[in-house]
């Protein structure tokens, strides 16, 4: 991934909804087409198996309940040493209650895994 892609779509559901749709195992199933699982706060992990075999693996950035999700992550294909590792990226859920229900913005952009912190 080399650009930012960001969509935005509005469901008729509040955002408690959403939040459980982004945070529970088979609801994120029939979001991502995946088998994925994360743990909804900071620090926690975020685990996907695709159904090419190809995994991605992760951790929570920021986790504010109803309103944001935020994850990095990276793609592995293969394992051991033919494994090949893909670039990192943040995806972040921006989830605001509408009077129709609620206003979901979905941000992807590469980023490097860690944060890179200059010695002092």
């Amino acid at each position: 991934m080399t650009e930012i892609v960001t969509s935005t779509i509005e469901v008729p559901v509040g955002p408690e909804t959403v939040w459980h749709a982004l945070t529970d195992p088979d609801e994120l199933r029939r979001w991502f087409g995946a088998d994925v699982r994360l743990e909804p706060v900071p620090g926690g992990a975020v685990r996907a198996v695709w159904p090419d075999g190809g995994r991605s693996i992760g951790s929570v950035e920021a986790a504010d309940e109803p309103r944001r999700l935020v994850f990095r992550w990276r793609r592995i294909d293969g394992v051991g040493f033919a494994a090949e590792v893909g670039g990192a990226s943040r995806v972040a859920f921006e989830l605001e209650a509408t009077a129709a229900g609620t206003a979901v913005c979905v941000t992807e952009e590469p980023v490097e895994l860690a944060s890179v912190v200059p010695a002092p």
